[in-house]
């Protein structure tokens, strides 16, 4: 999309506009030409490999592009293909690059470090490491990293400093989300064993609808949300097992249930409070592996 303007005005007019919408006027007769640049990778391990033998930096954030907001050791590591032969020019080219973050209490960045490495094609890659340290998380999580390379460090092709953009998420602490999550599904996501329901879909996780009021989905035009499959229930199990793993807490239980299943030859029993089923063939595997409340996962 080269503008954005119009959906910006119209669908999106609810929206807070995350990049600046654009518009270009055209008179009657007139044109507008447009370039873009495609370039094909060999593999999806190439594509940064290939961007850089094509004269284009790569921003890589490590160890990835969400950040919770108490990490300490955070980076930005950027690799740019440059014209300089000596890494001893480095630290000063790499000290006017601009950095800004929006918001700009969300981030804060500072140079660590530079070393110049020989590229598979002709030329060096410059590798500028930065440090990230996360701030106040902001509402939608969303951080826009912009910088601006000097055209110093860039390849002799490029004359004029370089934009780059690099999008990152901050979230809160990794145990305050765990323990988020622990009593949302406690608490909301659970339904009860023994609740009404008319494909008896009772104790069990279901997916929730924040947007919609605050409500599980028990009813939705996607088969899978209904049920229980996939990100709506699956998901969701396995989310809260893997809670118990790293953050147990006893003592807390949903509806004083949990699954137990058996699985012989294809067929699964799943049984609860409310009794039992038994599922066969392709289905019942699928179920067997669904059935994963056992052992200490059950003392919730």
């Amino acid at each position: 999309m080269l503008h954005s303007a119009g959906h910006a005005s119209r669908e999106w007019r609810h929206a807070h506009q995350w990049n600046e919408p654009t518009s270009a006027e055209i008179p009657p007769g007139g044109t507008a030409s447009y370039g873009l640049r495609l370039l094909l990778a060999p593999s999806l391990e190439a594509v940064e490999s290939t961007l850089l033998e094509a004269g284009v930096p790569v921003a890589a954030p490590l160890p990835g592009p969400v950040l919770h907001s108490d990490y300490t050791n955070a980076s930005l590591l950027l690799r740019v293909p440059t014209r300089l032969l000596s890494a001893s020019a480095l630290p000063a080219l790499a000290s006017t690059i601009a950095i800004d973050a929006f918001p700009p209490t969300a981030l804060s960045v500072h140079f660590i470090s530079a070393a110049l490495r020989p590229a598979t094609h002709t030329g060096h890659v410059a590798h500028l490491w930065f440090s990230l340290r996360p701030g106040a998380p902001p509402a939608d999580g969303r951080v826009r990293l912009s910088l601006s390379l000097p055209a110093g460090i860039l390849p002799l092709s490029r004359s004029r400093p370089l934009p780059l953009t690099t999008h990152l998420y901050v979230a809160a602490p990794a145990v305050t989300l765990v323990k988020a999550l622990g009593a949302h599904s406690a608490a909301k996501a659970w339904l009860p064993s023994g609740s009404i329901d008319p494909w008896h879909r009772d104790a069990a996780f279901f997916g929730w609808d924040a947007r919609g009021g605050g409500v599980r989905v028990t009813q939705e035009r996607r088969v899978y949300m209904g049920g229980l499959s996939d990100e709506a229930g699956a998901a969701a199990g396995v989310a809260v097992a893997i809670k118990q793993v790293g953050w147990r807490i006893l003592g807390r239980g949903w509806g004083k249930w949990g699954w137990r299943c058996r699985s012989s030859k294809g067929m699964a029993w799943c049984e609860g409070a409310g009794g039992g089923h038994v599922r066969g063939g392709w289905e019942g595997a699928w179920a067997a592996s669904e059935c994963f409340w056992v052992g200490g996962l059950c003392k919730l």
